[in-house]
Formats: C-alpha cells, sequence, structure tokens
C-alpha cells in the first residue's frame, strides 16, 4: 500500500530479528551470533560495506537449521509490529465486506501513486515515474492482497522500483526488491562491488 507514515521501531528489524532469534533458539544462540561483531544496523553498515551483517547471516546459516531460519526469517517484518496495521482491522470492520475491503485498499493506494505523480513527490526516495505508476497499476497485489477463494495474496513491491523496472539482471532485480536497509542500504552496496 502507498502507505508513508510507516514509524520502525528499533533498528530497523535487528530488534525483531533479536526477538524472534531469542524466542525460538534462546538467548545463548543470539549471543553466539553477535559474539566479537558489531550488532548490524543501519549507521554502522554503511560504513563498513555490510560486513557485520553478513558475518551474523553467516553465523545465522551454519548455527540455525533451515527450518528454524525460515521460521524467524518469516517474522521479522523490519522493525514493524502488528499495532501499525490496526487501523487495517478498523477499516474492514467498519466496511463489513473483505472483497470491498480489498477493492477500496487498492483504490485509495493508486490514487495516492498518482497524486505523487502529478505532484513529483517521491514515495521514501524513489520518484513516481509514469513508468512506475503503470507498473504499480498492472501489478493490483503490489498495493492490496488478490483473493483466491480463501487465501489472499499480496507480493511487497520492489524497495527501488525504478532501478528494478530497469535491469534483466535477476541477482540485480532481487537486490532493487530488497527492503532490507541493513543489507541493501538503498543502494549504497551494489552486489559484487
Amino acid at each position: 500500500m502507498a502507505d508513508t507514515s510507516i514509524e520502525y521501531s528499533g533498528e530497523f528489524g535487528i530488534d525483531t530479528f533479536k526477538h524472534e532469534i531469542i524466542r525460538e533458539v534462546g538467548e545463548k544462540i543470539w549471543n553466539d551470533l553477535i559474539q566479537d561483531i558489531t550488532v548490524p544496523n543501519i549507521d554502522t553498515e554503511c560504513k563498513c560495506k555490510c560486513i557485520n551483517m553478513v558475518t551474523f547471516m553467516e553465523r545465522f546459516n551454519k548455527i540455525i537449521d533451515k527450518d528454524t531460519g525460515k521460521k524467524i526469517l518469516s517474522k521479522v517484518r523490519h522493525g514493524l509490529k502488528p499495532s501499525q496495521s490496526a487501523w487495517a482491522r478498523e477499516k474492514f470492520l467498519k466496511i463489513g465486506d473483505l472483497d470491498e475491503f480489498i477493492k477500496q485498499i487498492l483504490d485509495e493506494s493508486i490514487s495516492n501513486f498518482e497524486k505523487m505523480y502529478a505532484e513529483k513527490k517521491d514515495f521514501y526516495g524513489d520518484t513516481i515515474t509514469k513508468e512506475v505508476l503503470d507498473f504499480l497499476k498492472s501489478s493490483p497485489s503490489t498495493l492490496a492482497a488478490i483473493r483466491e477463494g480463501n487465501k489472499l495474496h499480496i507480493t511487497a513491491f520492489p524497495a527501488q522500483m525504478d532501478k528494478y523496472l530497469h535491469t534483466e539482471d535477476p541477482k540485480m532485480k532481487r537486490y532493487y526488491a530488497c527492503h532490507c536497509v541493513t543489507v541493501n542500504l538503498r543502494g549504497k552496496n551494489i552486489p559484487g562491488k
């Protein structure tokens, strides 16, 4: 959705990451993961080409089994809290119909992006070009859920939309899609550089 009022808690997800790791495997494992490194955060990683995060993730993959790792990673949402989506519950309860709720969210999101495009405003630092706007309109699951029976499908839209749309390289496409600020750092650390 075109929500520009998201507030992050902690260090852009590392606090949530820590919480989920401790909850799943205990504080000792967390301490093993951060032993002798600086805990990754947005300030340190941009100065060291993400070496702390690389070390942290190498240890994470070595110490924590694959299934537990997937479980932990699926719960880390950049430090976002469920309470930050309370507005959606209230809106849904007011509307009372899931399909109408989804339609309104999609319409509002498209309208918001059209306004940003017309006013030449950016979305978290990314310029909303005509091409970006067209992509969003043609990919509704990036702005709202798509309902298929009793399942909802949502696709996170690329973090660096314009660059994502202009590369054919699959590795770079994944990189430009990534929202993880401690790994991605908004284009400051291009893979392989």
